[in-house]
């Protein structure tokens, strides 16, 4: 269906239903883990708007090529070489910023399947799944790590994680806890991400093939959990377009926004 250099996009069949699930794998450059360039960034969204306009596809999966990353992040290589200015950044921000929200806004379920590493923009791109399974590995981990690049999330991170966490822990311990992944920088196990609400599903045995099920069920109309998923993230986005009221004095007692405040407006 596609074959792109960082985007490969594949259909299948789904028995019993008169649908296909497609199946987005990022890949990475001349071998190496998948990352985030500039130029997969346009080919994942490139990949999800032609998928938007096929009445074929019931859901889709999103992974990782091999068994070491979903994304490990941005590709550093290339940030440090074409990103000079502010002005560029904004660019590149503002561009994913626009293809992620475009991805957790599609109409029908996308599922994000975990292999190995999703960091920084990597999770940033996880966290637009409406569901997400990882494999109960060692390899498994999550977080946000640009803090030790002297750098906050860009691509909604900020935004995006901190609404999830709230909605699933409440104001104060959601909050608290975006705090802690975006300034702490260190990375999350599988169980811990699950605890947190970050993945939905852990599986022992392949990941791939637990999605597909979900995908048959779903589009036999059978299976709950990727239509609960689909109609909450629909329902939290509507209510994302409003301020967020955090009681007063929330952080009172906590150092760190003055600190946030200090190091990039200051």
């Amino acid at each position: 269906f596609i074959d792109e250099k960082y985007v490969t996009v594949r259909l299948d069949a789904l028995p019993g239903a008169p649908t296909h699930l497609a199946r987005v794998t990022l890949r990475g450059d001349a071998g190496r883990p998948p990352t985030l360039a500039r130029d997969a960034v346009y080919q994942i969204g490139d990949a999800f708007n032609r998928l938007a306009q096929d009445a074929r596809v019931a859901a889709v999966v999103l992974t990782g090529e091999g068994s070491v990353a979903f994304l490990a992040g941005q590709d550093l290589r290339q940030l440090y070489d074409e990103v000079h200015d502010a002005a560029a950044a904004h660019v590149i921000a503002r561009d994913a910023q626009r293809i992620f929200d475009s991805i957790e806004a599609f109409p029908r379920p996308v599922i994000g399947v975990v292999n190995g590493v999703a960091l920084g923009g990597g999770h940033e791109l996880l966290t637009c799944a409406h569901y997400r399974i990882a494999v109960r590995s060692p390899r498994v981990r999550v977080g946000q790590p640009e803090i030790d690049l002297g750098i906050i999330p860009g691509f909604a991170g900020t935004q995006r994680l901190t609404r999830l966490l709230i909605d699933r822990l409440g104001i104060e311990r959601g909050l608290l806890e975006a705090l802690e992944m975006i300034l702490n920088g260190r990375h999350y196990e599988v169980d811990e991400a699950q605890a947190l609400g970050l993945i939905d599903e852990v599986v022992d045995g392949n990941a791939l093939q637990r999605a597909g099920a979900l995908a048959i069920g779903y589009a036999r109309g059978s299976e709950r959990p990727l239509a609960a998923a689909l109609e909450a993230r629909r329902l939290v986005r509507e209510a994302w377009r409003r301020p967020v009221e955090l009681p007063k004095g929330l952080l009172a007692g906590d150092a760190r926004p003055p600190i946030v405040v200090h190091t990039f407006h200051g």
